[in-house]
Parts: structure tokens; C-alpha cells; sequence
């Protein structure tokens, strides 16, 4: 189902990195501890990579450049959808709204419980329903080949996937889940992140960082990277006295 919102050239999307900073809202809410992304979160911070600062001048650059080529139209509302209760979306929205109402969007907010949120987001048809949406967890941050369930060649339902097709790109994940060789198996993620990086299909502001207070008498606990499998070797912790 078509949106309301065109993010079809990548400008725009580019724009809305720059107008959110997300390291802003990372130190007011988080206390800094995030690590900030520019790509997704198991990918090396390659140094030439952009970083993707704040700068409202530079979105609104960027936007201006987009409408005056009827590439987007600025009096569209962004219908942002979110789950009040995910990933403290309740905190986050309200402020990307602010930051892109700054540089002249246009935004509505549309906060819901986390079960209505996850039958409209698996839902195909339900995706004219929404423009831009907030999501949280994963574990991608385990590495690369993680994200390259949601980039697709062909067009596949958005159900699960990012709604962005790059046949290039797929290509590249293919290639790449090939490679014995570590340093060309890099430099084809290296291509993957280059790609990612300046086509911004989906924005990316921050990897959560773990908090796991563990009491000094359990012994032998594993600190997992993905909080899921915190308890995955749970049958070897025992407790001195």
C-alpha cells in the first residue's frame, strides 16, 4: 500500500540523520553509554565512513535540494509509528519529532502497546498505515551477516525486510557468506558499509549497552553480547558461600 511520505531518494533519508542527534539523546536519556552508529551495529567503524553528525543546516540543505527537484513533497506529514514500551520509544519519539520539525518536516506521532505495534509491523497490507517507524534489540551486533535478512533483491513483502532492494548489495552478503579468506571476507563488508552508509535505508543511532550486575559469589556466568542469551550456559554457574 502506497505512504503518505516519500523517502524514495536517499538525500531525504540522509537528511534525517543529520537533523537527529542521536548523541544528544543518547548522553539525556542513556548517560552516554551507547555506542553511536552510522551503520548497523556488527559492522567495523570503518574510517571512511560518514559519521553522519548533527547538523540541521545540512538536512535542510539537503531537503531543499530533494523538493526543488519534486523528488519530495515537504507539506506531507510523516506518520511516525512506534511502541510506547520498546526500546523507550515513549522517551525518543517526541524528541526526533521536535528535531525534524526543526528543519521543516512535518511529523504525527503514533505511539501504541507493543502487541498492537507487532501485528501492524508483520503485517504487509498495514504498511500504508505508517511512514517511519522506531525499533529496538536484534542481534545484529553479533556481526555483519546478521543484517542481511532485511535487504532483499526481488520485492518481497515488507514483512520483516527494510522495503529497500539493492540486487548489488544482495549479492555482496552472498558473496561475502562465501569467503574462507578474513581480509577479502572484510573488504566485501567493507563494500557492504560503503553502500549502507550513503544509501541510508534505514537509520541507525545507537547499540544499547548491557547492564548485568552479577553478584561476586555466582561462578563461571558467561556475559553474553546478545542480552537474549544471558542465561545460555546457566547449567555451569554454582554459588560459593
Amino acid at each position: 500500500p502506497p505512504v503518505n511520505f516519500n523517502f524514495s531518494d536517499k538525500r531525504v533519508r540522509q537528511a534525517l540523520y543529520y537533523a537527529i542527534d542521536r548523541r544528544l539523546i543518547n548522553d539525556t536519556l542513556f548517560g552516554g553509554r551507547n555506542r553511536i552508529l552510522w551503520n548497523p551495529p556488527g559492522f567495523k567503524e570503518y574510517d571512511d565512513l560518514n559519521q553522519y553528525p548533527y547538523s540541521p543546516e545540512k538536512a535542510k540543505q539537503l531537503l531543499a535540494e530533494a523538493a526543488a527537484e519534486g523528488k519530495v513533497d515537504l507539506s506531507k506529514t510523516i506518520r511516525f509509528f512506534y511502541a510506547n514500551e520498546l526500546g523507550d520509544g515513549a522517551k525518543i519519539a517526541p524528541i526526533i519529532q521536535q528535531q525534524l520539525e526543526a528543519v521543516g518536516l512535518k511529523v504525527e506521532l503514533n505511539g501504541v502497546a507493543i502487541d498492537a505495534w507487532e501485528k501492524v509491523v508483520t503485517d504487509d497490507t498495514q504498511r500504508g498505515t505508517y511512514d517511519a517507524g522506531f525499533s529496538a534489540g536484534g542481534a545484529e551486533g553479533l556481526g555483519p551477516e546478521r543484517s542481511s535478512i532485511y535487504f532483499k533483491c526481488g520485492k518481497e513483502p515488507v514483512n520483516g525486510q527494510s522495503g529497500y532492494y539493492n540486487c548489488d548489495l544482495r549479492a555482496l552478503w552472498e558473496k561475502a557468506l562465501t569467503q574462507v579468506d578474513e581480509a577479502a571476507r572484510d573488504e566485501t563488508y567493507h563494500e557492504i558499509a560503503r553502500i549502507l552508509n550513503d544509501e541510508v535505508p534505514q537509520l541507525y543511532l545507537w547499540q544499547l549497552a548491557g547492564v548485568h550486575p552479577v553478584n561476586k559469589r555466582v561462578q563461571g556466568m558467561i556475559i553474553p553480547a546478545f542480552e537474549r542469551y544471558f542465561s545460555m550456559n546457566a547449567e555451569e554457574w554454582s554459588v560459593t558461600q
